[in-house]
């Protein structure tokens, strides 16, 4: 899926794929080192707002316990479908930090910690498409991004398979439904389902009296992704882009493929995201190559952030002090 997703991003063209290698040949180190840096200075400060759910919560990690989770989070969103699998991961190993009855509430912090972020990405996204007018003239005339041209169009476009996706899913809930076991295991987990759902409705509750919590939580989204979006403008500056679009295009077209990445396609969003950053630069412009260059740029970056998660996981720094031998938690470790 992956191979084949990049084999689409780049079009099969070895003209092009040669020009993005020249053109990440021709990238400054230290431009690429600040951008690298930007984000990392990001990561610590999206660890700040998900300590700030969790104190709704009142459930409390250290910072340095905090970083470690997000780290190895980080190291899973680029190893498994989708760039957000590293949640569950997450999710999982938080409770390992937590007394027993705050281990459901520590795991849907993670949850919220989501929404909080897909809210304000979307509100920033948004925002700087209304609110800031911009025209890019091609050949004289203005460039429009239309549903043929917009990855969401291209999506659309595939709609059979959206439809075959949904009968299947159909199926194999009907075979589900027509064994006995498989009714049983349904219910067993509709009852957990529930009780989950009780979780969540009770958590939602304590997050809606704190809305001045909620709003620096979305005023810190937005903050932290902008800067990271800067230090991707600046690699755009340094390799030329910017001399074909605006900054604008810079804060919405990484936010819809962060977006159009948490589809379970391939391994962290391999090859769709690129697929998708090259296509809306290069609807509004920008040579294709220079869209993949930084949409390379971009998972470079996320790599780099990845390898201090494979060491934490490597030496269970991400475990409990008295459970740090064990690579797999349970109930019974360490006991």
């Amino acid at each position: 899926m992956a191979a084949g997703a990049l084999y689409l991003a780049f079009g099969g063209d070895k003209k092009e794929f040669g020009e993005l290698v020249s053109t990440l040949g021709s990238l400054s180190p230290w431009a690429f080192a600040g951008a690298l840096g930007i984000y990392l200075f990001a990561q610590l400060l999206f660890v700040m707002r998900w300590r700030l759910l969790l104190r709704v919560l009142s459930v409390h990690i250290g910072l340095g316990i905090g970083l470690k989770l997000h780290f190895l989070g980080w190291f899973y969103n680029n190893c498994l479908p989708s760039s957000v699998g590293g949640d569950l991961l997450r999710a999982w190993y938080v409770t390992r930090h937590v007394e027993s009855d705050k281990r459901t509430d520590a795991a849907l912090s993670v949850f919220f910690d989501r929404i909080v972020g897909l809210s304000g990405m979307l509100l920033m996204a948004a925002g700087c498409w209304w609110l800031i007018p911009v025209e890019n003239q091609i050949d004289g005339q203005t460039a429009e991004i239309s549903s043929k041209t917009s990855i969401f169009g291209q999506i659309l476009s595939h709609w059979q398979l959206i439809i075959w996706i949904i009968a299947t899913a159909a199926a194999v809930f009907g075979i589900i439904v027509a064994t006995r076991r498989g009714r049983s295991i349904l219910a067993k987990v509709l009852i957990k389902f529930l009780h989950i759902a009780e979780k969540v409705i009770a958590a939602t509750k304590l997050y809606i009296k704190s809305p001045l919590t909620i709003a620096l939580a979305i005023f810190l989204t937005i903050f932290l992704q902008a800067i990271s979006i800067v230090g991707f403008w600046l690699l755009g500056r340094n390799m030329g882009l910017n001399s074909y679009v605006h900054i604008k295009y810079y804060f919405v077209f990484f936010p819809v493929s962060w977006l159009i990445g948490t589809i379970p396609i391939s391994i962290g969003g391999l090859g769709v995201m690129e697929g998708a950053i090259s296509s809306m630069f290069e609807s509004v412009g920008a040579p294709k190559a220079l869209g993949l260059a930084i949409a390379a740029c971009q998972r470079l970056i996320w790599w780099c952030c990845a390898v201090p998660g494979i060491a934490i996981h490597l030496f269970g720094a991400h475990l409990p002090a008295n459970k740090r031998e064990f690579f797999v938690d349970s109930e019974g470790n360490g006991d």
